[in-house]
């Protein structure tokens, strides 16, 4: 994400890719929303179902004029590789980051991190370009951060978009979910475009908190997605503003809804969702693509009613309801 605000990270329950941590609503020390009647309301650990609701709101209650975090010290990072394995849940304590991204035309492997928080890729084959926050600025990655922080106030230069869909299951449902959308892509693998598209499937680790409409609400969670660049694979992009040419993603930038990349999302990105749903019992990133509504939301967050009935007392008119949040939240045919 090139540009973020604190209240929109905490608002969607954005993590990063660290076993030993939740997202950042495990984070939340203190909220104050400016409520649809004009009021404010102060909300801290000694409210702790309102601050567990607040942590995660979706944008559902109100609007939050005022954040306190916990926050910890900057640290470096180390990757390691090694291969795919069913019992990956055994290994959720020391992994940070699973899967290394998964085109579908090479056999999936494991990569973990062993500390730390990945950033962009680049396409060619299984390479990867790793991005972190570090504390040792002898270490070479530090070195790129620092390097790429110099050079845009973001830190990174994303020169395209992408289309992407991310939910969180539960560790132990992660080979499950792989093995069927694997079983999926063979049988249609005459359909995979990879002349006019670029996707593939990564997933991240984060522990499990208490906000209520945190996708990994009581549980440890694997966030696994499926993301589809907005390029044209057979052109050449080496202008994207870093220092080194070689960050730069191959390929154009084109339109989302360019019909080769439409297809590519309706045939295989709308599939991994149904899966990840019916197979991994899935509950949507609220930052991210999702075609979820009210009825299935209800049946895999465990305080939805709950949430949706706080909705209703704070906010009686619906002054902060879209069609966004209606589907997720009252509507359940669309």
């Amino acid at each position: 994400v090139h540009a973020q605000s604190v209240a929109g990270f905490m608002s969607t329950c954005s993590h990063g890719s660290d076993a030993s941590n939740t997202n950042i609503a495990g984070f939340v020390l203190g909220v104050r929303l400016m409520l649809a009647n004009g009021t404010t309301l102060n909300i801290d650990k000694q409210s702790p179902d309102l601050l567990n609701a607040a942590a995660c709101s979706i944008g559902a209650l109100g609007i939050i004029t005022e954040v306190t975090l916990r926050c910890i010290p900057t640290f470096s990072w180390g990757p390691r590789v090694g291969q795919w394995t069913d019992g990956v849940e055994d290994n959720v304590p020391d992994t940070v980051r699973a899967f290394e991204d998964w085109e579908p035309e090479h056999t999936m492997r494991l990569w973990t991190w062993s500390v730390g928080t990945p950033g962009h890729r680049r396409r060619g084959g299984m390479e990867r370009v790793h991005h972190a926050r570090c504390s040792d600025p002898s270490v070479e990655g530090c070195q790129l951060w620092s390097q790429a922080m110099d050079r845009t106030a973001n830190g990174l230069v994303y020169a395209h978009k992408v289309r992407e869909m991310e939910f969180a299951v539960d560790v132990s449902r992660v080979p499950d979910i792989f093995a069927t959308f694997s079983k999926y892509v063979e049988s249609h693998r005459e359909l995979i475009d990879g002349n006019h598209s670029q996707w593939h499937l990564l997933a991240r680790f984060a522990r499990g908190d208490d906000a209520w409409m945190s996708p990994a609400y009581g549980r440890d969670s694997t966030y696994v997605t499926w993301y589809m660049e907005c390029i044209d694979p057979s052109t050449t992009r080496r202008d994207c503003g870093m220092t080194d040419a070689a960050w730069c993603a191959d390929g154009k930038s084109v339109p989302c809804d360019t019909p080769a990349l439409t297809k590519q999302y309706d045939t295989f990105g709308r599939k991994w969702e149904q899966i990840v749903y019916f197979v991994g019992g899935g509950r949507p990133h609220w930052g991210k693509e999702n075609h979820a509504n009210s009825t299935y939301l209800a049946t895999v967050f465990p305080k939805f009613d709950a949430f949706v009935n706080l909705t209703k007392e704070l906010d009686p008119q619906g002054m902060f309801m879209n069609k966004y949040l209606r589907q997720r939240l009252y509507d359940p045919t669309e």
